[in-house]
């Protein structure tokens, strides 16, 4: 959005694969994106130490992707089996789960007991976060953390971990998409200057 100004660091992937793909990412591999210029972000790398989010971010010819199992490395965060929190805190930065995009572009969140094909990993029952998508510029989604139900922007640490980890069912799409986690805030900070 054209008012984020945090600072980020993101990784780029193609959805080449039709189907679940378990995806990886050493923390090592995140760098400093370039797309917003962060005047207002913390400036001192990826600590860990204050993690506040991840984000997905999904641009032009992606398909409908089904997510599931999100977190650290050897440390799901976000099974999805509880639904979708959402909500504000006071100061009006949005929590839990939400979504953005560009001009002309839909992103639609929910969960589902019906994914398109069995996750390898869990089997049956399980649900999966559906990601219903009309992009003509950009799109995607964001998980801040937060206390339940959700009323504070609440922060975790994740420094113990290695990477990054979630399950991608891809469309075979051929796009670049890119993961953003969001980093520590400045202190007493009121707004959404995470580092990313």
């Amino acid at each position: 959005p054209a008012t984020d100004t945090a600072e980020r660091f993101d990784l780029n992937f193609t959805d080449d694969t039709s189907g679940w793909r378990y995806v990886r990412i050493p923390f090592t591999a995140f760098h400093r994106a370039t797309d917003f210029p962060p005047p207002a972000a913390p400036r001192d790398g990826l600590t860990l130490t204050e993690m506040w989010g991840w984000a997905l971010v999904l641009p032009v010819g992606t398909g409908a992707p089904a997510v599931d199992d999100v977190g650290a490395l050897d440390h799901v965060i976000d099974a999805f089996e509880a639904g979708l929190p959402t909500g504000t805190d006071p100061n009006g930065v949005p929590l839990g789960f939400f979504t953005f995009q560009g001009a002309s572009s839909t992103a639609a969140l929910a969960t589902t007991a019906a994914p398109p094909a069995i996750l390898p990993a869990v089997g049956t029952p399980n649900t999966v976060l559906q990601v219903d998508l009309n992009v003509t510029s950009f799109a995607g989604f964001v998980h801040n953390f937060s206390d339940a139900p959700p009323t504070t922007w609440t922060p975790q640490d994740w420094i113990r971990y290695e990477g990054f980890a979630f399950w991608l069912h891809g469309t075979g799409s051929g796009t670049t998409l890119f993961v953003d986690l969001l980093d520590n805030r400045n202190p007493g900070s009121t707004v959404d200057d995470a580092e990313r």
